[in-house]
């Protein structure tokens, strides 16, 4: 175990896996809670009890120090470790971005990150994190090594559990997927009674896993067990998309849902990307 001393801390230990989940975020436009990154170094690093998710920021201040000393011209790439109410960085952050932006002197202050310009400099420091080409040359050059993409966020197949490619689905999915054909008013207690239908064929060729068919409505609803990673995720919350648009097209009498049950939690970048395109979602534990 490694103690969470400052020191340690401040070390390639916990410098470079961040800055590898961060540039995993930025590649695909998200964000990364501070405790998130707490929870994963103690995890998967191997790093004792950290105790509050805030000792994380000058973790992240000082990979972002190593990034401006090697690359001066690079973005803030700690711009995306954000806290889980607002989705934007703490106030540790406005040291970077004072470096990145000497000419708005205003981030010096104490208070920068209540200032009436705060979330403009955050979203414009953003899209450069998000535009920038030269992640994977910056973190090999760093720390020594090939930039490896975060497995967390790494292409999935289209059926959770399998490796890609292969056809079928695992037994997490196969099973989750039963259970929710056999327990409607467990997704929502209206369905309760409403006929229901698996691995239904659609005119697009799609196959939805759940189909709840009522008087009155029609639901959708894809699966994703705890096999699924975060891009097998996000690949579901499209997938409901793309189901309520096609039986929508195919039954223009009853209005259709789409529902996203999981097993696992969805970070607050899916949760937005869910409500923003209207998917309902479901945590559901089969212990």
């Amino acid at each position: 175990m490694i103690q969470p001393t400052d020191v340690n801390l401040a070390s390639p230990t916990a410098t470079e896996p961040l800055t590898r989940w961060l540039i995993s975020k930025a590649t695909k436009r998200g964000t990364l809670t501070y405790k998130e990154a707490r929870d994963r170094l103690e995890i998967e690093c191997g790093f004792g009890s950290i105790g509050r998710a805030s000792r994380i920021g000058p973790i992240a201040e000082a990979a972002q120090e190593k990034i401006r000393k090697q690359f001066p011209s690079a973005p803030v790439l700690n711009v995306l470790l954000v806290r889980k109410d607002t989705r934007k960085p703490g106030s540790g952050a406005q040291i970077q971005l004072f470096k990145r932006f000497p000419n708005r002197r205003w981030l010096k202050k104490k208070d920068a990150h209540k200032h009436h310009l705060w979330e403009r400099v955050v979203n414009e420091a953003t899209e450069e994190v998000y535009a920038y080409y030269n992640w994977e040359r910056l973190y090999k050059d760093i720390y020594k090594k090939n930039y490896k993409p975060d497995p967390l966020y790494a292409e999935g197949s289209e059926k959770d559990g399998l490796p890609k490619g292969r056809r079928g689905e695992g037994n997490n999915h196969k099973t989750l997927r039963l259970w929710v054909k056999d327990n409607p008013s467990r997704i929502e207690w209206s369905l309760s009674g409403v006929r229901a239908e698996t691995e239904v064929e659609l005119l697009s060729g799609d196959r939805v896993d759940v189909v709840f068919n009522s008087d009155n409505e029609i639901v959708a609803v894809e699966v994703k067990s705890k096999d699924s990673n975060w891009a097998d995720l996000q690949r579901g919350i499209y997938q409901c998309v793309k189901y309520k648009a096609v039986l929508g097209a195919q039954n223009d009498r009853l209005p259709v849902s789409s529902w996203l049950v999981t097993e696992t939690e969805l970070d607050g970048d899916l949760k937005r990307l869910a409500k923003k395109l209207g998917v309902k979602h479901k945590i559901v534990s089969l212990k």
